[in-house]
């Protein structure tokens, strides 16, 4: 209705054209502090989900392990998951670690 009554009397007459939409992301992305509150809420989001996919690596590396029955290219298959699920999480919380400090301290909030 908005868009024809802007057709119709000309957009000097309306004052919003986005009808006051709100951003369903909750915050505004127009300010830095919106920026940064968006940052923190994504990684403290994805630092649980990348440990759970690391903990399911890990299993799925040490059942390949164990199951190799002696064969050396599936223990060393197995090996490189589990070395690899614990080098992804370690670059995860270190990564956390990092932008939390740039935030907090290089950038001016």
């Amino acid at each position: 209705m908005k868009i024809i009554s802007m057709v119709t009397q000309g957009p000097s007459s309306v004052s919003d054209p986005w009808g006051g939409l709100q951003n369903p992301a909750g915050s505004s992305l127009s300010t830095w502090e919106g920026v940064l509150s968006k940052i923190y809420d994504v990684l403290n989001q994805a630092v649980p989900l990348s440990a759970l996919v690391a903990v399911i690596m890990i299993v799925v590396g040490g059942f390949t392990y164990i199951t190799a029955a002696g064969d050396p290219d599936k223990i060393e298959k197995g090996g490189k998951i589990i070395t690899a699920a614990i080098i992804g999480m370690v670059l995860i919380f270190l990564s956390k670690i990092i932008i939390g400090f740039v935030i907090d301290r290089i950038l001016p909030t």
